[in-house]
């Protein structure tokens, strides 16, 4: 049983993929592994063809579970780890502090700073009734000028 790990880059999600081609699991659930999966579509599919077939499709269903299972994190933007394990702890972020990147973090304050700020809305309930309307940046809030 050789796994295999794909990671989504938007979020850096991990998941674990089996890398033979059958699947033991999917023998005993059916249809089920793939919702199991969140291959909503191929489930409703696959229950047809079950259905279909006198619950024959139900022995081919192991063989093609895996295939389909790799197709569809690749359609939804996975990628293969480059030299990883299946039981390869996530990536830490990066360590430091802000001496040690002043010119970014000064370019992020401003940033920020510029950003407008509606004090006119209460915080918690957004009404407007006996709060001071009074648009400012975080610049003041920051004690950046």
């Amino acid at each position: 049983m050789g796994k295999t790990v794909m990671i989504l880059p938007a979020t850096g999600d991990r998941t674990e993929l089996e890398t033979n081609t059958f699947s033991l699991s999917c023998l005993f659930l059916g249809p089920l592994w793939f919702a199991w999966k969140r291959m909503f579509g191929v489930a409703v599919l696959t229950a047809a063809g079950v259905v279909v077939t006198f619950l024959w499709g139900w022995f081919i269903l192991p063989f093609i579970a895996n295939p389909l299972h790799r197709r569809f994190l690749l359609r939804h933007g996975y990628v293969d780890a480059p030299n990883a394990s299946a039981r390869t702890p996530p990536d830490t972020p990066p360590t430091g502090d802000a001496s040690t990147h002043p010119q970014a973090v000064r370019a992020m304050i401003a940033e920020v700073a510029s950003i407008p700020v509606d004090a006119g809305a209460c915080m918690s309930c957004g009404s407007r009734e006996h709060v001071e309307s009074r648009p400012f940046g975080f610049a003041r809030v920051l004690n950046v000028d």
